[in-house]
Parts: C-alpha cells; structure tokens; sequence
C-alpha cells in the first residue's frame, strides 16, 4: 500500500508545486487533461464496469447513478475543477475571471478533496502498481494538481499555503484508499459498492474532460490524437494488467 500512496502522491504533488512557480502553457494541459480523460474513460469501460457489474448484478447500475450524482454536487463545490474548466476558461490579461473569486478558494478545495477522497476509495483492493485503475488515477490527479496550484497562484497565495494545499489534495486519495480498506474490513460487498460509486464519478469526469476538451464543437487534430492515444493506452493498460495478474 505504501508504493501506492506514493506513487497517487508524487506525480501530482510535482506537477502542482512546478505549476505553482511557473506557468504551464495552457494548449499543453488541455491536450494532458484530454489525454488523460480518455484514458480514464476507457478503463472505466473496459475495466472497472465489467468487475462492478460482474460482482453486483442488479445493485451496480444504482451504485454507479450515485457516484454519477455525487460528483454533480461535488461540482457544485469545486467549480468543475477536477476536469480542468476553472483554470481552462480563464484568459490571462482580461480583467473578469471565469473562475472563483479568492474567498470561494475554501470550497472549491474542499469538492476537490472530497473527490480525491472518492477516487481513492477502492484502490485499496489493487494488487499491483501495474493496475490500469490506479494508473487512471494517476494521470488523471497529475493535471489536475496543475489546474488547482494554476488558481490558488492566480488568486495570489502565498507560497508556502499553495503548497499546503497542493499537499493537501494529493494526499486525498491515498487517505481514501486507507479508509476504503479500514471500512471494508469485516465487510467485503464494500469493496464492489465503493468500486461503483468511483466508476460514476470517472463517466462525469472523463466525458466532462472530453466534452470540454472541444472548442467550438470541433476536435483539432492534436486534440483528437491525445484523446485516441488515451483510450488506446488504457485499452492495453487492461491487457497487460490481466496478462500480469
């Protein structure tokens, strides 16, 4: 568990706090958060749904509507953050901000943490780090973590409290994976119960991230490559996690 948590924490925790002294070029984290929206789609569709549905039959189609509608309310909190549109939508050198103003910033980091805490709450029954879900999770937190330290510098913190709070979101995950195994524990239908509601969240996340990623209905070609090498790589990622298990 130990090599999970830090490899949930490392790479986010790099890209936030390299995203909080520089500026990462905004063409950049669409095509990453595209990338990685793709990817997280394909092994939400190829993964994580069979082994849901495999385990709950006729629960799991309402275990997902409920990840679904949490990550609606999550929203409502965080701004749309976790699929990079607060910081996406904000032009540098306009006077008016798409995204929050800086006394929201509590909220917004609390449904951001919150989703963290969600994601991480089945990973506890990954085996190996080779698993396509954690690496899901992986690439989907590392730009996010960009996006949030991106706001927290634009809403003028200070260093050290970006940094915090940087540190603060990318422990969330692990934290869950923690309380995913500590209340499972005794009671293992848990396991495919958190599995559900997670593979809710990842449907609005990722077709969020791809809907986004379109500007004016119209998919450049750049754009498109990222999203088709993102499904591709979690396709195989499933194979290869299967041929190592």
């Amino acid at each position: 568990m130990i090599y999970k948590a830090l490899l949930l924490f490392l790479p986010a925790f790099t890209a936030g706090i390299c995203m909080s002294m520089l500026r990462m070029p905004a063409t950049f984290l669409r095509l990453l958060l595209a990338f990685s929206g793709a990817f997280l789609l394909s092994v939400t569709l190829t993964h994580v749904l069979p082994e849901v549905f495999e385990a709950e039959h006729h629960w799991a189609g309402l275990w997902l509507l409920i990840g679904f509608c949490l990550q609606i309310v999550i929203d409502m909190f965080s701004k749309g953050l976790e699929h990079g549109h607060v910081h996406l939508h904000h032009h540098e050198g306009h006077h008016h901000h798409h995204g929050p103003a800086k006394a929201a910033i509590p909220m917004v980091s609390l449904g951001l943490f919150v989703h963290g805490l969600l994601e991480g709450l089945p990973l506890f029954s990954v085996e190996s780090i080779e698993d396509p879900l954690l690496w899901g999770i992986v690439l989907h937190s590392i730009p996010v973590a960009a996006v949030y330290a991106g706001l927290l510098r634009k809403h003028a913190l200070g260093l050290w409290k970006r940094w915090f709070l940087i540190a603060a979101f990318c422990l969330m995950a692990p934290i869950g994976m923690a309380l995913g195994a500590w209340q499972t524990e005794g009671h293992e239908h848990l396991k495919t119960v958190f599995m559900g509601l997670t593979a809710g969240v990842f449907l609005h996340i990722s077709t969020t991230i791809l809907f986004e990623s379109a500007h004016e209905h119209q998919y450049k070609l750049r754009r498109l490559l990222a999203i088709l090498a993102g499904m591709a790589a979690g396709a195989l990622g499933i194979w290869f996690g299967h041929a190592h298990a």
